[in-house]
């Protein structure tokens, strides 16, 4: 059995459990399979009927649309919160479901050394504009996050930054997901020996953007040093996005 982060989030694949900060709800058998087997396919499409498959034995006589249905919708309850449920569990009509968070699962015994950030924004820009300055991975220091990032130059699968305080990392890019409008990838920061991020952009009323950002990293002890630089990040990005859109 094994404990899975995402997010704020941390499902316990034994007890059922989903937790965050004063928030615990426990799933019944069922929709905690699913969750676990979406859990183990991060930004991977899987079909209804793999699902079916996977998850009700061969000969169990269910409504399978109905029983499915039943249990999404236990799971999206249990993701509830400030952040809502679409932007973990996303459906695609006719084709499947697919997590769409970033993902880190550990056996229990060393789920307490893993740390999560999630920060989010704001801004005035319109998301297929906020979208586009995300997707422009080698122009960060131009498009996104302009004086926190002062230089940005593409290899292959990657982009080298560099960062106001002077720090030089790799940046693997594992997704740009142009339907969730979700960008995902990892870094080679030498105090961290893991981090995986995505950044992803919400539609808020029309008009407006909402850019959430999710960082999960080890060791848990970087914690503070990761939310700040996330912050600075942050604030750099919505002070450049709403100046673009002003």
């Amino acid at each position: 059995m094994a404990v899975y982060r995402f997010g704020a989030f941390e499902f316990d694949s034994e007890t059922g459990e989903v937790q965050r900060t004063g928030h615990l709800a426990r799933l019944r058998p069922q929709p905690a399979r699913i969750l676990e087997y979406l859990l183990q396919r991060p930004g991977q499409l899987v079909s209804r009927a793999e699902l079916q498959r996977a998850i009700w034995p061969e000969g169990t006589f269910v409504h399978f649309d109905d029983g499915l249905n039943s249990c999404l919708k236990q799971i999206r309850a249990a993701l509830g919160g400030r952040r809502p449920a679409a932007a973990y569990v996303e459906t695609l009509v006719r084709r499947g479901l697919r997590f769409i968070a970033p993902v880190v699962g550990h056996e229990r015994s060393r789920v307490s050394t893993m740390a999560s950030v999630t920060q989010e924004i704001i801004t005035s820009a319109r998301p297929e504009h906020v979208w586009d300055a995300i997707r422009d991975i080698g122009a960060l220091h131009t498009r996104l996050v302009v004086g926190f990032v002062l230089d940005t130059r593409l290899e292959p699968g990657a982009r080298i930054v560099t960062f106001k305080n002077g720090v030089v990392v790799r940046e693997p890019i594992v997704t740009v997901d142009e339907q969730a409008r979700r960008l995902v990838w990892s870094s080679d920061v030498p105090k961290l020996t893991h981090y995986n991020a995505s950044v992803q952009v919400f539609e808020v009323d029309g008009q407006r953007s909402r850019v959430v950002w999710i960082a999960d990293f080890l060791p848990d002890d970087a914690q503070a040093w990761v939310a700040g630089m996330i912050g600075e990040g942050m604030a750099a990005m919505k002070a450049t996005l709403d100046a673009q859109s002003a």
